[in-house]
C-alpha cells in the first residue's frame, strides 16, 4: 500500500477556453467529495418498526483556499473582484505514482483578507463546488 506527499498540489481557474491560470501561494485545501441527502421513507408497516432512508441529492460542499496574499499579483486580485462568479477549477495533486486532476465547477461564494498586526497578509476563499468532478487519475 503505497503513501503520498501532497507537497506540490495545485489550483487554477479557467481563465480562457482550456486555458488554466494557476493560484499562487496557496495553502492546505480539501476536496470535498460530498454527501447526500436523506429522505425519509418510514411508513407504519416498515419493517420491525425501523425507520427507512432513501439517498437524495448529492450535495459536494464547499472548498476553502488559504493564500498568501500579494496584493501585486493579478490572480489575487482577480479572485478578490469575482465573487459571485462560476468558473471551471483544476485541482492538481502529485503522486510518486503520478499526477491525477479533478475539473469542477464552483462559485466564488466567499472570501476574507486577514491583516494581523504579527503576522502575513492572508486570505481565504469558499469555491461551492456545482455538479461533480472529472477525475484523471495517473495509469
Amino acid at each position: 500500500m503505497g503513501k503520498y506527499s501532497a507537497f506540490g498540489s495545485a489550483l487554477a481557474y479557467e481563465s480562457a477556453t482550456n486555458v488554466f491560470t494557476a493560484i499562487p501561494n496557496i495553502g492546505d485545501f480539501e476536496l470535498p467529495l460530498g454527501e447526500a441527502d436523506l429522505i425519509d421513507a418510514t411508513s407504519h408497516d416498515s419493517p420491525g418498526g425501523y425507520e427507512e432512508q432513501l439517498a437524495g441529492i448529492k450535495r459536494r460542499g464547499e472548498i476553502t483556499v488559504p493564500i498568501q496574499f500579494d496584493p501585486a499579483n493579478a490572480v489575487h486580485k482577480w479572485l478578490v473582484q469575482n465573487h459571485g462568479s462560476t468558473k471551471t477549477f483544476k485541482a492538481t495533486g502529485p503522486t510518486a505514482a503520478g499526477v491525477f486532476t479533478a475539473e469542477f465547477s464552483a462559485i466564488i461564494q466567499s472570501g476574507s483578507l486577514a491583516m494581523p498586526v504579527s503576522g502575513a497578509f492572508a486570505g481565504s476563499f469558499g469555491l461551492k463546488v456545482t455538479g461533480s468532478y472529472t477525475f484523471v487519475w495517473p495509469a
